[in-house]
């Protein structure tokens, strides 16, 4: 798992709480890797979390994620949203 001290992240984004922020960027970090990006594995590797736009009426906030690799000297950008769900989001997506 990618370690608090590899992420880089704003103290909140809109209204997305730093600890939200961190643990999303676990989670791509853990899906890129098993779509082949190897650097999420490494422990040199750094999260830089940056915010694009804020929509205050639909509280939708677009960021990137940079990770960057000093082993492999590759950076990689990525373009997350985030977005309000409801609590029934696992019953409307089925």
């Amino acid at each position: 798992e990618v370690s608090e001290s590899q992420i880089s992240v704003p103290k909140n984004i809109g209204c997305v709480p730093k600890s939200h922020l961190v643990q999303m960027v676990r989670k791509a970090a853990k899906a890129l890797y098993l779509q082949g990006v190897s650097c999420c594995t490494c422990t040199r590797a750094r999260y830089l979390l940056y915010p694009l736009s804020y929509d205050c009426k639909s509280k939708i906030v677009n960021t990137e994620l940079l990770i960057r690799c000093p082993e492999s000297k590759i950076d990689y950008r990525f373009a997350l949203t985030i977005e309000p769900v409801t609590e029934n989001y696992e019953s409307e997506v089925i």
